[in-house]
Order: structure tokens, then sequence, then C-alpha cells
């Protein structure tokens, strides 16, 4: 009897097939959006030009050679098609127009008589439009503004076209609810909080939290808010405030999160959690969506609590009890420059901690190392204890030498030999590259080095010190030492340390602050000083905002001797408050701020459907409103590019990024992939009317000139600004696809 057991080779080929064969339908999916998105737009020019009398020769999909066409008359051709002069076609009774595809199915372009066809004055040897009266250079200036106009028209109405059918079968989208809120910004001064549903944005019912994104951009005022808490409609006015961190008015919120675990999460933070786990309690308490996960787990400062987590493996549900501790993060207290190892510029009053992996990426060195997440680095090379500056330095003399590290793992010590990748970017550039990302080592006391000139710094500690006690109370750990220090504050207290096998003691003064003598804790946020929000820093360019501990920082010390009145946000309360304290040049310095602790899980979006119900005339309605919407964000984006000083340009993509994004969002489902056309057909309609040559926006400029001066513009002057726009063009395509590709490496 035969053996009928499937071979696992074959299987896991059939695996891959099917994998093969899924990826290249969704590159199908987008070819085919792609392809149809430029296809309506020449449709437009194509059916107006017919309307207002201009010949088309050729109607083309794509660019490159000729595949095949079809003529009226002729039929179905391949390959090159034969030219035919008016007479020939008339004789033949053929069609005038040849309809064709191309090999580059990314693009298209009609053909018009009078683009092409021009004639040289015999007197004056100068280029001159032809003369046949169905040219398009000899129609009326208002029917070549109709034939401009018509595929941006076309590609409006072909987004809402799109954004219909979607909404007819329902689509998901950010609920209209609000996530995290941050202090002092300008919804929670007006006493938004986190879990309020937004009901109606100036009268208007959203359907999801972008329509608010875009409310706030776009504002030339107040907003008026209605939100739903706690079964209640609560009315709120809301004023959007300029953030000179995205460069545009926002209200200082985020979208609501569910608690389900977006992608795997390394075991930094605790044991690993599981992309498609849903957590259902932080330390027995309910919790339904992403905020309340990261504000019980951050407000435990870095107590370990247990995350009640459901995950589903192979079709069964199982509960799990998963210890989690939010991780604390050390503030950079020098921001001057761009420093390549910001973490060497972060200490808690002189004491720098050591480097641990926090991240190795798939494929890289690191990995071909052995290097896992979650390993300290004991040493790199010849240096014992290293900084992260010790181990930059090291990567930029030894690509591809290999280097002798120790890591520390699990208790053990760990050795490995690792390579440096050296990769050369497109402006030439040599970057050095391991595949890591670096952080502190705060499960031990051990100090990677001390700051000059800071309190630490009278202890003399030897790399890899660790200290043991502070006055008698025992620091194994990071959180136990940063304790010990808060609550020192203002005294001189006795250091216990270890170094080899050698222990000492010495005394060190810990400063005062403001925070103890105000009787705030320290994860309290100052988020004004007198009134000011933002502060002058030395080597920073722009101002920084308040509550960073440097701007606070610069205030108190502008302060000293003065009577102060602070805008604080404590862990809990919905609304800011205000206490006053005297600074002093003793208590200026808030170092406790320096320490904060961090929780970032990435938890998906909430998403809810929004759906016309079956309804066309309703989806007809979300279509209008969410191409109009689609249009202001363009143009708040354009705005924004043009306007700020340090213009967004890393949130530009070009057709690369586009490609990604479309390969990503037709992963999703078919309606996630007709949402992202539908928003790129709307895209194409701006950029395409954009007053500049080449463009159908540059056409309309030169024919409104004509209209104005009666003339049209010579044909030299409309090539040199034509030539002009072309390299504008060049210019902007080349840095996106630069802008691409780095991304990519």
């Amino acid at each position: 009897m035969p053996d009928l057991t499937p071979y696992p080779l074959a299987t896991g080929a059939l695996d891959a097939l099917l994998s093969t064969l899924a990826g290249t339908w969704i590159i199908a999916q987008i070819l085919i959006g792609f392809t149809l998105i430029i296809f309506v737009h020449e449709l437009g020019h194509f059916l107006a030009a017919k309307w207002v009398g201009v010949r088309v020769d050729r109607f083309a999909i794509g660019f490159g050679p000729r595949l095949f066409g079809w003529r009226s008359g002729e039929g179905l051709t391949l390959g090159r098609a034969r030219e035919y002069s008016a007479e020939e076609l008339a004789e033949r009774r053929y069609g005038e127009t040849d309809y064709c595809f191309k090999l580059l199915p990314l693009g298209g372009y009609v053909k018009m008589l009078g683009q092409e066809d021009f004639i040289v004055d015999e007197k004056t040897g100068e280029l001159m439009m032809g003369t046949d009266p169905r040219a398009f250079t000899n129609r009326p200036v208002g029917a070549r503004m109709i034939v401009a106009s018509a595929g941006v028209v076309f590609n409006f109405l072909f987004a809402i076209v799109l954004l219909m059918l979607v909404f007819m079968v329902g689509l998901k989208l950010p609920a209209p609810k609000i996530g995290a809120v941050e202090p002092a910004r300008p919804a929670a001064r007006a006493g938004l909080q986190s879990g309020d549903r937004i009901v109606e944005i100036d009268g208007r019912r959203p359907d999801s939290f972008m329509e608010l994104y875009v409310a706030a951009v776009m504002a030339e005022g107040d907003l008026r808010l209605k939100v739903e808490r706690a079964g209640k409609q609560l009315d709120f006015t809301v004023t959007p405030e300029h953030d000179p961190r995205v460069g545009e008015p926002t209200l200082g919120i985020m979208a609501a999160m569910s608690t389900r675990i977006a992608r795997d999460v390394p075991p930094t933070f605790g044991p690993e959690l599981k992309a498609g786990d849903v957590i259902r309690a932080v330390d027995g308490r309910p919790v339904t969506e992403g905020h309340q996960v990261l504000d019980a787990v951050t407000a435990a400062a870095g107590r370990l609590v247990t995350l009640t987590v459901e995950r589903t493996v192979d079709g069964r549900t199982e509960t799990l009890q998963v210890p989690h501790r939010a991780v604390p993060t050390l503030v950079q207290r020098d921001l001057s420059g761009e420093p390549s190892s910001p973490i060497d510029r972060s200490d808690l009053l002189g004491l720098i901690p050591r480097v641990l992996l926090a991240l190795v990426n798939e494929g890289t060195p690191a990995e071909a190392a052995g290097l896992r997440a979650g390993d300290v680095v004991l040493e790199w090379g010849t240096v014992s204890t290293p900084k992260e500056s010790d181990i930059r330095r090291s990567l930029a003399v030894d690509a591809g030498t290999a280097v002798r590290v120790v890591v520390l793992r699990d208790g053990e010590r760990v050795e490995s030999k690792i390579t440096p990748n050296s990769a050369t970017n497109l402006l030439g550039g040599q970057r050095t590259q391991i595949g890591v990302a670096f952080a502190h080592d705060w499960q031990h006391s051990i100090i990677a080095d001390v700051r000059n000139g800071s309190p630490a710094a009278a202890l003399n500690l030897p790399r890899g010190a660790e200290i043991l006690r502070i006055d008698g109370r025992a620091t194994p750990t990071w959180l136990e030492l940063v304790d010990a220090l808060r609550g020192s504050a203002g005294r001189t207290v006795t250091v216990r340390f270890r170094s080899g096998g050698d222990e000492a003691e010495a005394p060190m003064s810990v400063p005062a602050s403001v925070l103890d003598a105000a009787k705030l804790p320290p994860d309290v946020q100052i988020l004004a000083i007198n009134g000011k929000q933002e502060a002058a820093i030395k080597g920073v360019s722009r101002l920084m905002p308040l509550p960073h501990p440097a701007a606070v920082r610069a205030l108190l010390e502008e302060n000293v001797g003065n009577t102060v009145e602070l805008q604080i946000a404590r862990a809990g309360e919905d609304r800011p408050s205000t206490v006053r304290v005297d600074v002093t040049a003793e208590n200026a310095d808030p170092w406790q701020l320096d320490v904060r602790f961090e929780y970032a899980l990435p938890l998906d979006t909430l998403l809810e459907t929004v759906s016309a119900g079956g309804n066309p005339i309703l989806a007809l309605q979300k279509g209008f409103g969410y191409t109009n919407y689609v249009i202001r964000q363009i143009f708040s984006t354009m705005k924004r590019v043009s306007t700020a000083k340090e213009a967004p340009t890393k949130s530009l993509s070009g057709p690369i990024g586009i490609v990604q994004i479309a390969y990503t969002t037709s992963k999703a489902g078919l309606a996630q992939l007709l949402f992202f056309l539908a928003f790129l057909s709307a895209n194409l309609a701006v950029i395409n009317f954009l007053p500049l040559p080449v463009l159908d926006g540059g056409l309309m400029m030169f024919l409104i000139l004509e209209k104005i001066r009666g003339k049209p513009l010579t044909l030299k002057s409309q090539a040199i600004t034509t030539m002009i726009g072309l390299a504008v063009i060049g210019v902007c395509t080349i840095f996106v696809l630069i802008q691409d590709i780095s991304r990519l490496l």
C-alpha cells in the first residue's frame, strides 16, 4: 500500500507558492488601481476634447513601446501603429483616434492635434502654431480651459465614486474617540478627557477621528465640540494652537487605541507579548481602551503589574497572567548640537547607566553574532563597560572587521564576535551599522561613567562600579537608586559602592529642588512658569516647550531670587493646577524630572465600521464629504511644507513609498485599497492643478494669461517656462525617491 503521508517539503513548497500567489495578486490589484486612476484622468481630457471639437490622435495607457491598440474601421493592431494623414483617414473611413496600451502601465496621455505639429515662419524662422481649425491651440480659450481642467474634475469624481462604493460595503476607520490628552494643550485646558466620544464638530456629526484632526488644522478660530461622557452629552469650546513639533495647529489629543497588541513586543518590558494578544485587565481592573492600559502601567512607576491577556492559538483562546512594568528613561540634559549618542547625554546627577540592547533587527550583523534584545554590553573590543559613544566610535573604524563583544544574558557572560556593515547612501556618505537600538540597563545599579562637574563626580567612581547602598538603603537596581536619591534632596548622603572585589564609601551632596520646596511628586509635569510655556536653550535653534526638564531648568534659572507661579499637571488629575514657590540658586535644577517612566506598547488604533447601510444616497453623501476631507488634508500638508521653518518633508513619499503604502493597505482588504486609491486620485487632482508648467495647472495659467493679453505667449516663452517646470518637478522627484530608498536601507 502506498505511503500517503504528505512530504513536509511539499507542504512547505505549497505554502510558499500560495504566499507568492497572494503577493502577486496584491501587486496586480495595485497596478490595476494605479492604471485606472490614470485612465480616468486621461478620459476626462479625451471626452472634453471631443466635446469642444478638438481632434484626438491617440489615447494611450502607459508609456514606452506600443503593445496593441484599436482604431475604428481598422480594428485591433499589434505593435507600432501606422500614422495616417487626415486625407488617408477620410479615404479609408478610419476613426481619427488610436486607442492603445503601452509597455509600462504607470501613466498615460492624450495626444491632441496642435500639441506637436508646429510650423516654421519662412520670414522670421520662428516656430508657429498650425492652422488646422480642429487643433487644440486654435480652439477658443474657454474650450481649451474645459479640456485642461477635465482630467482634474474626473479624478475628483472618481474619488467620490470609489468612496461611495467603499461606504456601501463599510470601512473601518479610527473611532471618533479621544485617547491620550496632552497636559496644558488646548483640549486639556478646555476640559476634554481620555475616553470622550466626539458627537459633533461645529454642529456636524463625525464618522472618524480624522475629521477632528482636519477640523483643528483648518480652523480659523474656536471649535465647538459636543462629546459623550459617562452617558451624558457635554459642550466644549476649544481653540487649536500651533504645535512647533508638527508645524500646524493641533488640539493636543491622540486617537483612541484598542487593547489589542499590533505586533510582537520584545521581552525588554517583561515577558513577550504576541501580535493579536488582547489585554483585558491590569492588576485585576478591567480595561477596554489602550490609554487605560498605558496610564495604569506608567502610574506604577516601575513596579510590576499583572496584565490579564487573552491569546488565541489554533482557534483556542487562553487567558494568561503576564507581569510587566514601565521602564525608567533618563531625559537628555545636553541638547546642544546633534549628538550621535544621545543616551550618553542623559544621566541622573551625573550617573550614567550601562548600555543595553533594546532591539536587535532581523538579518543584521547583530543577529548573525547571536546578540539578543535585553543583552547588557559588558565589553566592546578592548573597552570594558562601554558607553554608547564608545561603541559608535568603534563602529566608525571597525567596519568589516570582527569585533569581540561580551554581553550579560540571564546572569551569564556570553562572548561573541560581530562584523559591522558599512553602507553607502545615495549621496556618497558612509554609515556603519550593526542593526541594534541602544537603551540603559535598569536592572543593575552599575555605572558606565560619571559626568564631569556633576554632584556624583565627588564620588570618584570608576567605570563598572556598583552602587550598593545610599545611607544604608540597599539599591540593587536603578529603580531603588532613583527612589533613594529622589528622597534625599537637599542632604548629603553616604554612598557605598563596589569596584572589582573592593567596597568603599564616600559622601555625596544631593541638590535641593523646587519640587521638594513646593511639595510636588517627582512624576509631576510643569507646564508653565509665570505663564511662559517655552524657553531658549543654549545650542538649540528653536524654543523648547515645557514640560521638557531642560526648558523648566532654563526658566527657573532666569527667576533665581524670585517667587514664581508653576502651572502643573499631577497624575490622575483632569485639569492643571497652580502653585507658588521661591526659586533659589540651590533649588533651580529640577533634577528629579530627569527620570520619567515610560510604557509604550504597539496597540492597534480603535477602529469602527463606517457604512451607509446599503443606502446609495447616503453613500454618495459620505463619498463627497470624505473627498472634501482629503482635499483639505492635502492643502493643509502643502501649506505646512511651504510655510514651516523646518518643513516636515520626512512625511512625504515618492513612487516607491506610495507603492509600499498601497501594498500594506491592500493586505488589509479591498475596501482599504479602494479608500487609498480614492485618496490617491484626489491627490493627483490637486497636485496636477498646481500652477507649474507641464502640469494641467500650468496650462491653465498660460490660458488665463492668453485671455488677459488677448494673445498667447510665444512658443519660446512657453518652452522656457516648461523647462523650468520640468526641472522643479525633476528635483522634487529625485528628492522623494532618495527619501524612499533611504527608508529601505
